[in-house]
């Protein structure tokens, strides 16, 4: 064989190795980017996001969340014009442990404080809402020794209320009731309020598990017409340091004023599935004259154009017709909460909807407590709820058995003040 045939033989060779990688990099990259924003979620067909044109950003699956932190905080007021108390319980040992911190005055006192915990669970960031309206930092490295790290900051608004830290730890996010959300960042503290123009009294705000967007349960109150707008306020952070403000989830647009009723939220009245996609919220109602009407039961399904679900029914029917605070059972197939219908002191447990037999707001149980609770604030991972109790013992948590049996399975948890806010965290993998 000649060179010039073997020549041509290793040059047609070479260039058909060439075209054969070509074609592989080609449908490879066409493959991978075909399927890189499906998520997964069984039962329905994959959900395809539109594009990210910086106002719907792409959801992220994240792992499920397996436990929850082993301390929470609980924050209390020794008075009405008493100081912000910080006590550190632990849900091993159902005890609290350490020392009290008193973080200074809080003059609208009774519980109006709240502790928003780090994702590390090094930092615990307490609110007082007070005439000088305070954001205390504590590192609580080691929870038993909790050290306040910086004189109490002013927010900025008024009504500084709960709130919720990005996952990287750097942005805190605070609700304020006179009409915005303070963002913080951690590292420097300099501070910009995401000004929304649908927000009238934001109470609560939670980033989705992925940090990527920002939800506010929101109260619009008109008095032309004398009418409550329930809504949820949505915030694109997926760029923290330029928030972009997306049309709100509306719930509905309830009249004020007739019979005396009131829809509003409380502070932790909204709660977000482990991958994201589903709200629940529960608004607290108040209604002065009978027949009395409770609150309803929403789901937004975020992959769905937030697209919104309402109960069939009323949870329940009483002058207090809603309920203080929700907690998500690890699950996700049920939320836990308190009422007082009929004035009997109640612990519930609500279906979310998800487990493909109980229909949304469905109440899975229901147990008569033996003194009054303000609300369900704060859960350990073998599922044991700690609810702060107003009546037997004012200044106590009560722990409660494990799947909302309602049960007390240890003696009362003493608090040196009243105490209406818990905090502790879902931890991910």
């Amino acid at each position: 064989m000649k060179v010039s045939h073997v020549i041509i033989i290793v040059a047609v060779v070479v260039v058909l190795c060439a075209l054969g990688v070509i074609l592989g990099l080609y449908f490879g990259l066409w493959q991978s980017s075909s399927t890189k924003n499906v998520l997964t979620l069984g039962g329905p067909p994959p959900y395809v996001p539109p594009p990210n044109n910086g106002a719907s950003p792409s959801p992220t699956a994240v792992q499920p969340a397996t436990e929850y932190s082993q301390y929470l905080y609980a924050p209390s007021s020794s008075g009405t014009q008493g100081d912000t108390l910080l006590s550190v319980v632990n849900t091993a040992t159902l005890s609290t442990v350490g020392s009290t911190l008193d973080l200074g005055p809080n003059t609208y006192g009774n519980g109006t404080s709240h502790a928003i915990i780090s994702p590390d669970l090094t930092k615990v960031y307490v609110t007082s809402p007070s005439i000088s309206n305070t954001l205390s930092v504590v590192d609580v490295t080691n929870p038993l020794t909790p050290v306040v790290t910086m004189n109490p900051l002013v927010v900025p608004v008024l009504g500084a209320s709960n709130g919720c830290v990005s996952r990287d730890g750097k942005w805190l996010y605070i609700a304020c009731n006179n009409g915005a959300v303070v963002q913080y960042n951690t590292i420097t503290w300099a501070y910009q309020q995401i000004i929304d123009p649908s927000l009238s009294h934001p109470s609560q705000c939670l980033l989705n598990p992925a940090g990527t967007m920002l939800y506010v349960t929101n109260t619009t109150i008109d008095t032309t017409y004398n009418t409550y707008s329930l809504s949820i306020a949505v915030v694109n952070v997926i760029n923290p340091a330029t928030p972009i403000i997306l049309s709100p989830i509306l719930l509905g647009t309830r009249i004020a004023g007739f019979n005396g009723t009131i829809f509003d939220w409380n502070h932790d009245s909204m709660v977000i599935s482990d991958d994201g996609r589903y709200l629940w919220a529960i608004p607290y109602t108040v209604k002065s004259a009978s027949p009395y009407h409770g609150a309803f039961m929403y789901q937004v399904d975020t992959l769905m154009n937030n697209s919104v679900s309402q109960s069939t029914s009323t949870l329940f029917d009483d002058t207090y017709a809603g309920v203080f605070a929700i907690i998500l059972s690890v699950n996700n197939q049920y939320v836990s909460a308190t009422g007082s219908p009929g004035g009997v002191p109640t612990l519930y447990k609500f279906a979310t909807g998800t487990d493909g037999v109980n229909p949304l707001g469905t109440i899975l149980s229901s147990t008569a407590l033996t003194s009054y609770v303000s609300s369900v604030c704060a859960v350990s991972s073998n599922g044991i709820l700690f609810v702060p109790s107003s009546g037997r013992t004012a200044n106590a948590l009560i722990p409660l058995g494990a799947n909302n049996n309602g049960v007390q399975v240890a003696g009362d948890i003493n608090l040196p003040a009243s105490c209406d806010s818990l905090s502790n965290l879902r931890i991910f993998d």
